[in-house]
């Protein structure tokens, strides 16, 4: 396991941030056998030195960092790259997960979470960042454009705007399924199966901020009452 600076590496790599060893620990073991390069980040928590010395496909983020400061680190991380990042606490409050999501976390789990879902949800983003896509895969429609090899959505002529893994896969499944109500159950199955409903809830706000003229008046993704949401756009 290597210490504090990430060296290239050819397969999955999973950067771990904490002051103690308790996600390294419960992770070590499944980590190795699954061929996943775990690196230990020790050096000051700063966004703009982790962002530049990771190689990393994911971050998993101690919640419970000194002074607080995992919520503003994450915020950062998110602002200034596309690395996933997924918050671990020994116990998490409802509040604590929807900041976490507000700050940009793709996902909140809890310390004793199963590595073999980490181990998948690695794989998967490694296979992603790896793949050739073909040019010109996108959706578009009423204006919005979701562009499937570069992961981002552009509206207009705006610049383009990049989207986490989990806003990404959100937007990506109402591209497919325009026109249609989909209930809160449906989404959380298919999109975010691993997560609890209020995360629905939150992803969709998170989305609207992207797509939306007005957020808090949002007419491409709406609200149906007492059901769910639907995507209403011009292909």
């Amino acid at each position: 396991m290597s210490v504090g600076v990430i060296h290239i590496h050819e397969g999955p790599v999973a950067l771990v941030v904490e002051e103690g060893s308790q996600i390294r620990k419960h992770v070590e073991d499944c980590f190795q056998k699954n061929h996943i390069h775990m690196v230990a980040w020790t050096g000051d928590l700063d966004a703009d030195r982790i962002i530049h010395a990771s190689r990393a496909n994911m971050i998993l983020l101690n919640s419970n960092l000194r002074d607080n400061k995992a919520f503003a680190l994450c915020q950062k991380i998110k602002e200034k790259s596309r690395i996933a990042v997924v918050m671990v606490s020994s116990g998490f409050s409802e509040i604590e997960k929807i900041v976490s999501l507000e700050m940009g976390a793709d996902d909140c789990l809890p310390i004793d979470f199963n590595p073999r879902q980490v181990v998948a949800r690695i794989r998967s983003l490694f296979g992603r960042q790896c793949s050739n896509v073909t040019i010109g895969d996108q959706a578009s429609g009423g204006g919005i454009t979701l562009n499937r090899a570069t992961r981002q959505v552009q509206i207009g002529r705006e610049p383009p705007k990049s989207l986490s893994p989990a806003e990404y896969d959100l937007l990506n499944f109402l591209f497919e399924n325009i026109g249609q109500t989909l209930t809160r159950d449906e989404i959380h199955s298919k999109v975010f199966s691993s997560t609890s409903l209020q995360f629905v809830d939150v992803m969709v706000c998170r989305v609207r901020k992207k797509i939306e003229h007005d957020h808090r008046k949002p007419k491409i993704l709406r609200t149906v009452r007492n059901l769910g949401y639907i995507m209403m756009i011009d292909t």
